[in-house]
């Protein structure tokens, strides 16, 4: 970081902190002041909807203009999605001002407890990827982000398991963390990330996602023995179900659970009378890439995932 750069806190009190939060959403910034505010304002709803916690906000402001911003959207479970305003690579005082305000971002996380910092950067973006790295972030995997149509999509056939199913509830909860766990072991989906933190503060990370309702968390159960986990968050603004999180347990793999879910997840998503079902999965799980190539999914897009820990020799 540039000692010579002055980073400030941006609070949400300051003038700063719409045209801050807008820059390092890189919402753009030719478009009229009206249409930037509503923008900045859908985003200030959705996140406390959400339970996301906007306030590790900080930029660097030459002549009274802002020319760099960084943001730390806290979630519950220690975790962070860490965003950077856009800085040319032949701009060297922009790129400055960036990196110095990624930098104190990622300091105050760390101050407030965040355990796992993650950036989400598109295909051939090598100016954002440049100050990631620079800040510390190492690449994770490649994100496919997937779609199906659900309302014109047919069921396909495959042989079901006798599974009964458990909606989610708070005395429940131990068995949604119990399935979590088991669906880690030797996981193909950002292995990396397992036991980083404790499955209780994953599933808090995953409820801030979308618009939770306990009737979309679904943990499948054969001979009484939890062999899946199926946690859907439904997005009322674009009429779809999104798979938050799908796994099976490490010792059912291979008895077609994934089908059960997946099955589940279309029916939920047709009685909400959302039009489609999403996923992000890691590029190198070749087993999940496979059933929802089954299942029809369209690839949509693609990111890459950079994190940052705060664990023992940053492992």
């Amino acid at each position: 970081m540039d000692p010579k750069l002055e980073v400030i806190h941006i609070s949400r009190e300051s003038a700063y902190f719409k045209p801050a939060l807008a820059m390092a959403l890189r919402i753009d910034g030719n478009s009229r002041p009206s249409t930037v505010d509503a923008a900045v304002n859908d985003f200030l709803s959705i996140a406390e909807r959400c339970s996301l916690d906007p306030r590790p906000l900080f930029g660097v402001i030459s002549n009274q203009l802002l020319s760099a911003t960084a943001l730390g959207l806290m979630s519950p479970g220690r975790a962070a999605m860490v965003f950077v305003s856009n800085a040319p690579e032949k701009d060297a005082a922009i790129r400055a001002a960036a990196l110095a305000s990624l930098a104190t971002c990622r300091s105050d996380l760390e101050s407030r407890g965040v355990l796992l910092q993650q950036a989400l950067i598109s295909e051939g973006d090598i100016a954002t990827t440049f100050l990631f790295r620079e800040s510390g972030f190492r690449h994770l995997t490649n994100l496919l982000y997937l779609r199906l149509d659900t309302q014109i999509f047919p069921r396909i056939d495959f042989a079901a398991q006798p599974l009964s199913w458990v909606s989610y509830s708070e005395d429940r909860r131990p068995l949604f963390e119990e399935a979590l766990e088991s669906s880690y072991v030797n996981s193909c989906d950002c292995p990396e990330l397992n036991n980083l933190r404790q499955s209780s503060e994953a599933l808090e990370s995953h409820r801030a996602v979308g618009e939770f309702h306990p009737e979309l968390w679904w943990v499948a159960l054969l001979e009484s023995k939890p062999v899946g986990v199926l946690l859907l968050a439904h997005i009322s603004r674009l009429f779809s179900t999104e798979i938050v999180y799908m796994g099976v347990s490490h010792f059912a793999r291979g008895q077609g659970i994934a089908n059960s879910l997946l099955d589940r997840a279309v029916s939920l998503s047709r009685q909400n009378r959302n039009t489609s079902l999403t996923a992000a999965v890691d590029e190198r799980n070749i087993p999940a890439r496979n059933v929802y190539s089954r299942w029809r999914f369209v690839q949509t897009a693609v990111q890459q995932a950079w994190i940052a820990t705060s664990f023992p020799n940053n492992r």
